[in-house]
């Protein structure tokens, strides 16, 4: 390249601007029906250590095993503005409360699913808890009740929407049904005070006689308070992300190309470089046919991906890597007037990660989870606008770096910022979304978002990918913005024989793109 076309010595680069895109699911499930509750959260500090050469963490202080004494320190408030009746006793009010000392044995998941309808079967087991309830039955009501090896058995169904405009792409975002629920709590300990009749009724009950009473009506009354949480709450969620979610179907328009005020300039359809680079790709890409390609592979990484008032995700590790194809080039790079752009079309293109999972609640106690994430690509594609004044660009005797690359575009069109600009960013998920914790509890978990996630990718990945394609091209402006930042604070162009490599700052940059 130094001496092509014969002319002079010059030293010519191609930018090639490559941002991966990282994509997280939000997976939403209720462990606990009974209570009606919503706790998963995270603090305390994470020290991982990693084999070495390896991906997998040998060490994780103060988070394997977290969730059982988190579960157990939790406070859980109780809704109030519901009543059940006792048989013989009248009706009783709730008004509130808490829960504590949450014990889980076993989350056992079973996917029950029947084509676009997606069927989940959740049994808890060993369930124990005990609780504080303010009632009121004509006076005011205290209620103590200790569970110990308690079961809840329920089966949830997810009906599919399918929208007017695009019925070929149908969603999870019906209604959702608890087809069956079974429950079986055991009550190990009962108490009533209060100015309530019905607290000087039942003290007159051996404590034996009054748990055998209260646990004979207390099954039905939990499963029916189920039901009509997920059938009211759970659908208006699901209406909510329906609200979200349609506007992504609609195709992504095409940016416009601005004017150009100074011409001519670069085509990189023919600009021979590009040809050089496309065609030593095209032939030589093939010698890596069938062998494994580590991409990217970034250790003690520490960036914040997701910062909300409850939730904090952090990624310690990201791993890119791929096998190279048998039957065809994998790799290309496209140069089309003004447009450069990169198609990576590679068998087992997977990323990876190490995700810290912080959920902080008010007043409560913290946990911190570490999960491993795998992501399975079909393909990735990016383009991006670049226009360059082609004699700005002949008049650079020195090697291309940004900078210098970035001073070619200045004057060639009316906003500076047009002139560089992504112009595309798709990619297809292959039927591979997989989650990893650590400890027996997280792992259990974790199976359920599996079966969730599997279930939703072999009834819906089409509507998945043109959903996440849709996000990606409206976040073309925000991923401009942060672009630009970073050409802003490059170095001035030199005479300095500099490479443009992928340095720590420009691997810092690719997930907060995402």
């Amino acid at each position: 390249l130094k001496r092509f076309g014969g002319q002079r010595t010059r030293a010519t680069a191609i930018i090639s601007i490559a941002m991966m895109v990282l994509f997280g699911a939000r997976l939403a499930g209720a462990i606990c029906l009974l209570l009606a509750g919503e706790a998963f959260a995270a603090a305390g500090s994470v020290d991982v250590e990693y084999v070495d050469g390896g991906f997998e963490p040998v060490r994780l202080r103060s988070v394997r095993d977290a969730l059982r004494p988190w579960l157990e320190r939790l406070v859980i408030p109780l809704p109030g503005n519901s009543h059940f009746d006792v048989p013989g006793m009248g009706s009783i009010e709730l008004r509130g409360g808490h829960c504590r000392s949450l014990d889980v044995g076993r989350v056992a998941t079973a996917d029950n699913t029947s084509g676009l309808v997606l069927g989940y079967n959740v049994a808890l087991s060993g369930v124990g808890i005990q609780c504080h309830v303010d009632a009121f039955s004509n006076g005011s009501l205290a209620i103590n009740v200790t569970l110990a090896d308690s079961t809840v058995n329920a089966t949830l169904a997810v009906h599919p929407y399918v929208s007017e405009a695009y019925p070929s792409l149908p969603m999870p975002f019906g209604h959702l049904n608890l087809t069956s629920c079974t429950a079986d709590l055991a009550i190990t300990d009962i108490g009533f005070s209060g100015e309530s009749p019905l607290a000087l009724l039942v003290g007159g009950f051996s404590k034996s006689a009054l748990i055998g009473l209260m646990g004979g009506f207390i099954n039905e009354p939990v499963c029916n308070g189920a039901k009509e949480m997920v059938q009211t709450r759970g659908s208006t969620a699901l209406r909510i992300g329906l609200y979200i979610a349609e506007p992504l179907l609609e195709p992504v328009e095409a940016l416009p190309v601005p004017a150009e005020l100074v011409k001519p300039v670069v085509d990189w359809g023919t600009y021979p470089p590009v040809i050089v680079l496309r065609e030593l790709v095209h032939e030589r890409f093939s010698l890596w046919a069938n062998k494994t390609l580590e991409i990217l592979n970034v250790r003690y990484f520490n960036r914040t991906v997701m910062h909300t008032q409850n939730v904090t995700l952090e990624l310690r590790h990201v791993q890119v890597e791929a096998a190279g194809a048998s039957d065809r080039p994998g790799l290309s790079i496209r140069g089309e007037d003004v447009s450069l752009g990169l198609d990576a079309d590679l068998p087992r293109l997977n990323v990876s990660g190490l995700l810290v999972l912080k959920v902080h609640v008010p007043n409560q106690p913290v946990l911190t989870e570490v999960i491993k994430l795998k992501i399975g690509l079909h393909n990735l594609s990016l383009a991006t606008r670049v226009m360059v004044s082609e004699a700005k660009l002949d008049a650079t005797d020195q090697a291309i770096q940004p900078g210098c690359l970035l001073q070619c575009t200045e004057g060639v069109t009316q906003d500076p910022r047009d002139a560089i600009a992504v112009t595309d960013m798709g990619v297809d998920l292959r039927n591979l979304l997989q989650i990893e914790s650590y400890g027996e509890l997280e792992g259990q978990v974790a199976h359920l978002a599996n079966v969730i996630v599997q279930s939703v990718f072999d009834n819906y990945l089409p509507t998945v990918n043109r959903l996440i394609n849709g996000q990606l091209g409206r976040a073309r402006p925000m991923v401009d913005g942060l672009l630009w930042q970073k050409l802003q604070a490059l170095p001035e162009c030199s005479k300095a024989d500099l490479l443009f490599g992928m340095d720590e700052a420009a691997i810092n940059f690719l997930p907060v793109v995402s």
